[in-house]
Protein backbone atom coordinates (compact mmCIF):
# COMPACT_ATOMS: atom_id res chain seq x y z
CA UNK A 1 0.00 0.00 0.00
CA UNK A 2 1.17 3.32 -0.85
CA UNK A 3 0.54 7.15 1.20
CA UNK A 4 1.70 10.34 -0.60
CA UNK A 5 2.49 12.49 1.56
CA UNK A 6 2.67 15.93 -0.45
CA UNK A 7 0.92 18.81 0.97
CA UNK A 8 3.78 18.83 3.93
CA UNK A 9 7.16 19.29 1.47
CA UNK A 10 9.67 18.27 4.29
CA UNK A 11 12.67 17.13 5.11
CA UNK A 12 13.49 12.88 4.87
CA UNK A 13 13.53 12.69 8.61
CA UNK A 14 10.59 14.32 8.62
CA UNK A 15 8.93 12.44 6.38
CA UNK A 16 10.12 9.31 7.53
CA UNK A 17 8.49 10.25 10.69
CA UNK A 18 5.30 10.98 9.47
CA UNK A 19 5.75 7.31 7.54
CA UNK A 20 6.24 5.82 10.64
CA UNK A 21 3.36 7.32 11.99
CA UNK A 22 1.18 5.91 9.88
CA UNK A 23 2.94 2.47 10.27
CA UNK A 24 4.81 2.67 7.59
CA UNK A 25 7.69 3.38 5.99
CA UNK A 26 9.48 5.54 3.48
CA UNK A 27 9.40 4.34 -0.16
CA UNK A 28 11.96 1.51 -0.89
CA UNK A 29 11.51 0.34 -4.70
CA UNK A 30 12.84 -3.29 -5.61
CA UNK A 31 11.97 -3.75 -9.48
CA UNK A 32 11.36 -2.04 -12.40
CA UNK A 33 7.43 -2.30 -12.31
CA UNK A 34 7.29 -1.13 -8.86
CA UNK A 35 8.91 2.22 -10.30
CA UNK A 36 6.78 2.39 -12.91
CA UNK A 37 3.88 2.51 -11.09
CA UNK A 38 5.18 5.19 -8.50
CA UNK A 39 5.84 7.08 -11.32
CA UNK A 40 2.53 6.48 -13.03
CA UNK A 41 0.92 7.55 -9.51
CA UNK A 42 2.69 10.54 -9.03
CA UNK A 43 2.25 12.13 -12.47
CA UNK A 44 -1.48 11.24 -12.18
CA UNK A 45 -2.90 12.17 -8.69
CA UNK A 46 0.11 14.85 -8.10
CA UNK A 47 1.55 16.54 -11.56
CA UNK A 48 3.13 19.33 -9.53
CA UNK A 49 5.52 17.51 -7.37
CA UNK A 50 8.97 16.94 -9.34
CA UNK A 51 10.98 15.50 -6.12
CA UNK A 52 9.88 12.76 -3.54
CA UNK A 53 12.11 11.44 -0.30
CA UNK A 54 12.68 8.03 -0.80
CA UNK A 55 14.20 5.63 1.91
CA UNK A 56 17.44 5.24 0.05
CA UNK A 57 20.77 6.46 1.44
CA UNK A 58 24.24 6.28 0.17
CA UNK A 59 27.04 5.93 2.26
CA UNK A 60 30.79 4.73 3.08
CA UNK A 61 31.88 2.37 4.59
CA UNK A 62 34.97 0.44 4.21
CA UNK A 63 35.99 2.93 1.78
CA UNK A 64 33.03 1.67 -0.40
CA UNK A 65 29.84 3.40 -1.61
CA UNK A 66 27.09 1.69 -0.36
CA UNK A 67 23.62 2.56 -1.60
CA UNK A 68 20.72 0.96 1.06
CA UNK A 69 17.52 1.25 2.03
CA UNK A 70 17.59 2.29 5.27
CA UNK A 71 15.12 0.56 7.44
CA UNK A 72 15.82 -2.37 6.24
CA UNK A 73 19.75 -1.94 6.33
CA UNK A 74 20.23 -3.63 2.84
CA UNK A 75 21.45 -2.77 -0.23
CA UNK A 76 19.50 -2.37 -3.11
CA UNK A 77 18.95 -4.75 -5.75
CA UNK A 78 17.24 -2.52 -8.28
CA UNK A 79 18.24 0.91 -9.72
CA UNK A 80 16.56 3.60 -11.73
CA UNK A 81 19.33 6.01 -12.27
CA UNK A 82 18.70 9.48 -14.92
CA UNK A 83 19.81 7.61 -17.87
CA UNK A 84 22.17 10.22 -19.19
CA UNK A 85 24.61 9.71 -17.14
CA UNK A 86 27.80 9.02 -18.59
CA UNK A 87 28.21 4.72 -16.87
CA UNK A 88 31.33 4.63 -18.95
CA UNK A 89 33.26 7.34 -16.95
CA UNK A 90 31.26 7.62 -13.72
CA UNK A 91 28.93 4.07 -12.75
CA UNK A 92 26.40 4.55 -10.60
CA UNK A 93 26.22 7.97 -9.00
CA UNK A 94 28.47 8.15 -5.79
CA UNK A 95 28.01 10.19 -2.61
CA UNK A 96 30.57 13.56 -2.91
CA UNK A 97 29.22 13.83 0.79
CA UNK A 98 27.86 10.98 3.10
CA UNK A 99 25.35 10.52 4.13
CA UNK A 100 23.31 11.64 1.06
CA UNK A 101 19.73 10.40 -0.06
CA UNK A 102 18.20 8.82 -3.01
CA UNK A 103 15.14 11.25 -4.60
CA UNK A 104 12.95 10.68 -6.95
CA UNK A 105 12.64 13.69 -9.34
CA UNK A 106 11.26 14.21 -13.03
CA UNK A 107 13.40 17.62 -13.26
CA UNK A 108 16.93 17.48 -14.39
CA UNK A 109 19.81 19.23 -16.49
CA UNK A 110 20.01 18.06 -19.87
CA UNK A 111 22.07 20.10 -22.46
CA UNK A 112 22.55 22.86 -20.52
CA UNK A 113 18.38 23.59 -20.21
CA UNK A 114 16.32 22.19 -17.53
CA UNK A 115 14.01 19.25 -18.87
CA UNK A 116 10.97 17.87 -17.07
CA UNK A 117 10.30 14.65 -17.81
CA UNK A 118 6.87 12.58 -17.37
CA UNK A 119 8.89 10.09 -15.56
CA UNK A 120 10.53 9.75 -12.15
CA UNK A 121 14.41 8.57 -12.39
CA UNK A 122 16.42 8.33 -8.77
CA UNK A 123 19.42 10.95 -7.69
CA UNK A 124 21.47 11.74 -5.41
CA UNK A 125 20.48 14.60 -3.20
CA UNK A 126 20.42 16.45 0.34
CA UNK A 127 18.53 14.41 2.60
CA UNK A 128 17.44 17.86 4.09
CA UNK A 129 15.83 19.44 0.93
CA UNK A 130 11.84 19.94 0.99
CA UNK A 131 10.19 17.16 -1.12
CA UNK A 132 6.97 15.08 -1.20
CA UNK A 133 7.61 11.32 0.24
CA UNK A 134 5.49 8.60 -0.44
CA UNK A 135 4.78 5.64 2.45
CA UNK A 136 5.13 2.33 1.72
CA UNK A 137 3.73 -0.65 3.59
CA UNK A 138 2.67 -4.19 3.22
CA UNK A 139 -1.27 -4.63 2.85
CA UNK A 140 -3.04 -6.51 5.38
CA UNK A 141 -4.29 -10.11 4.88
CA UNK A 142 -8.42 -9.78 5.24
CA UNK A 143 -9.14 -13.26 4.15
CA UNK A 144 -10.89 -14.19 1.63
CA UNK A 145 -14.66 -14.17 0.35
CA UNK A 146 -15.59 -18.04 -1.44
CA UNK A 147 -18.49 -18.39 -3.01
CA UNK A 148 -21.46 -16.32 -1.70
CA UNK A 149 -19.50 -15.43 1.57
CA UNK A 150 -21.28 -17.55 4.24
CA UNK A 151 -18.36 -19.03 5.50
CA UNK A 152 -15.98 -15.93 5.42
CA UNK A 153 -14.45 -15.14 8.69
CA UNK A 154 -11.80 -12.22 7.99
CA UNK A 155 -11.28 -8.44 8.98
CA UNK A 156 -12.49 -6.92 5.34
CA UNK A 157 -14.72 -3.75 5.85
CA UNK A 158 -14.06 -2.66 2.48
CA UNK A 159 -16.32 -4.12 -1.27
CA UNK A 160 -14.63 -4.74 -3.78
CA UNK A 161 -16.05 -1.92 -5.33
CA UNK A 162 -14.13 0.32 -2.15
CA UNK A 163 -17.71 0.75 -0.65
CA UNK A 164 -17.87 0.38 2.61
CA UNK A 165 -19.20 -3.41 3.99
CA UNK A 166 -23.21 -3.51 5.25
CA UNK A 167 -23.94 -5.23 8.87
CA UNK A 168 -26.14 -7.87 8.96
CA UNK A 169 -28.42 -6.01 10.49
CA UNK A 170 -27.99 -2.84 8.22
CA UNK A 171 -31.93 -1.54 7.51
CA UNK A 172 -30.68 -1.01 3.71
CA UNK A 173 -30.42 -5.28 3.45
CA UNK A 174 -33.29 -6.41 5.47
CA UNK A 175 -35.54 -7.01 2.66
CA UNK A 176 -32.99 -8.89 1.08
CA UNK A 177 -32.12 -10.85 4.20
CA UNK A 178 -35.42 -11.76 4.73
CA UNK A 179 -36.78 -13.25 1.54
CA UNK A 180 -36.65 -17.13 0.88
CA UNK A 181 -34.11 -18.62 -0.81
CA UNK A 182 -34.50 -19.57 -4.59
CA UNK A 183 -34.72 -23.34 -5.53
Amino acid sequence: CYKLISDEMSTRERARSLCEKSGGNLLYIHSQVENDFVSELLNSVAPSITKVHTDGMAIRALRKDLLVWEHMETAMNFTKWWPEWDRSKTGNPAAKVTPQCVILVKRFQYRNRCATLPYFFWTLGECDVAAAAICKKSSRDIGCVVGNGADYQGTANISKTGMPCLGWNDPRIRHVLAKPARA
